[in-house]
């Protein structure tokens, strides 16, 4: 299912533990960012609920485990027939399109190319069924064992990372910036750890997450209890030595055919609403609603006064406009535009913000005010210059969590609409990160 992954008490959690838990499954998953050049970026995730085995063995899910169905045009995506996902046919092949990438079939439902950047990498498979990328001079081999599995990947001859299995469980993965180790245990994820000390354990009941640990005593508890014929009450508990005990309640409610309802958060009264095929259709956050279309975007916000906000978006899935409505018809409040993905102008209130980037990373933000921000090559704010009143403001407080940054938190004009609509604003759909 393509779904957003960002929302105010989230369906999955990234807690104190940093452990990431899908609380309507139970369901614990680890996303590997395994770069294959600098515009190449390649995600392998892994389900604890998850049956499906491909290229990275059982569990783990990757792009290259994809194939369609010719018959219906339905994407199956590592086992799972997706729905939402608009299919073309151009020129004998079929393709649909996620975030910056395009995805290309042939008439027999085989991956054949991955677009990314406006170059397309043909996928080939050896006569010795390795896997390889082409794109003109550039080479990405996955080379497999005896099983399928990959087992090293390489840049033309340039190690990109090697892969180490244990029953065809991922069980070590060898990174240029250091390696990372996975134990199982009755074939669902114990623990993951690096060499830096870090770590991860996790615990199961019933199939469902039980309880995370982590090197700085912080444990995270999931208990489920039975409400009702067609409702669970979760419980869930934070906890880290020498800070207080924190925890929420949520209420999981289902339909007749066991699909998901609605998820409540009892303290905030915060919920997300679903319809029978389990796609989100609502969701009440601080007496404000949202609402989502078909392929899971936010396309309306409805706040505590009435006032109704809306989303447009690019053929490409990109927010380029949010409009109020108004007696008079619709008035604009933002218009984005983009090069490349990138957004390199916001307009809002009357005033223009100039993107540049460095290393595909925004750098510098000018304001048609006369202030210019920068940032490091992390995306933390270092220096804010105001040129009509010739003052430089410096920020290092930034929390190594919050360095990251997207192209809404990032724009503090931006505030009063990232406020209301929160993250899921900045929508970008993942395939299989929580269904």
């Amino acid at each position: 299912m393509v779904i957003k992954i960002l929302i105010l008490f989230s369906c999955f959690l990234t807690t104190k533990t940093f452990a990431k838990v899908n609380m309507l499954t139970g369901q614990f998953f680890h996303t590997l960012d395994l770069k294959l050049n600098k515009t190449f970026n390649f995600k392998i995730t892994y389900k604890s609920n998850d049956t499906f085995s491909g290229y990275f063995g059982s569990s783990w899910c990757s792009e290259l485990d994809q194939k369609m169905n010719i018959s219906s045009r339905q994407l199956n995506y590592c086992g799972e027939v997706l729905s939402g996902v608009k299919v073309k046919f151009i020129k004998n092949r079929y393709l649909y399109k996620l975030n910056t990438k395009t995805y290309l079939f042939n008439n027999r439902g085989r991956l054949t190319h991955i677009c990314v950047s406006k170059k397309c990498y043909k996928v080939k498979i050896k006569s010795n069924k390795n896997l390889l990328l082409v794109h003109g001079n550039t080479k990405i081999y996955f080379n497999l064992n005896q099983q399928g599995l990959v087992k090293l990947a390489k840049n033309n001859s340039n190690k990109i990372f090697s892969v180490n299995y244990k029953n065809k469980n991922l069980s070590q993965i060898f990174l240029k910036n250091g390696n990372i180790r996975f134990d199982y245990d009755r074939k669902k994820m114990s623990k993951l750890y690096n060499d830096r000390g870090q770590y991860l354990n996790i615990q199961y009941r019933n199939e469902k997450v039980y309880k995370v640990s982590n090197e700085q005593n912080c444990v995270d508890t999931y208990d489920y209890k039975k409400a009702s014929q067609l409702s669970v009450v979760l419980q869930v508990k934070y906890f880290c030595k020498n800070k207080s005990e924190r925890q929420e309640n949520y209420l999981l409610s289902y339909y007749s055919n066991g699909q998901f309802k609605s998820i409540k958060q009892q303290q905030s009264q915060n919920s997300l609403i679903f319809n029978k095929k389990s796609k989100l259709q609502k969701e009440v956050r601080n007496r404000s609603q949202i609402e989502y279309d078909s392929l899971g975007r936010a396309s309306q916000l409805v706040t505590p006064q009435k006032d109704k906000i809306h989303l447009l978006y690019s053929k490409s899935n990109l927010p380029i406009k949010i409009k109020q409505r108004s007696k008079g018809g619709h008035q604009l409040l933002t218009e984005i535009k983009y090069h490349k993905n990138q957004v390199r102008e916001i307009r809002s209130r009357n005033k223009l913000y100039k993107f540049s980037y460095k290393n595909n990373k925004p750098y510098i933000i000018e304001a048609s005010n006369g202030e210019i921000l920068k940032y490091n090559y992390q995306g933390a704010e270092i220096a804010s210059l105001d040129l009509k009143k010739n003052k430089m403001k410096y920020n290092f407080s930034m929390r190594k969590e919050d360095s990251k940054v997207d192209t809404i938190a990032i724009a503090e004009f931006y505030n009063d609409i990232y406020e209301s609509f929160g993250k899921s604003i900045d929508y970008v759909p993942q395939l299989k990160e929580l269904f």
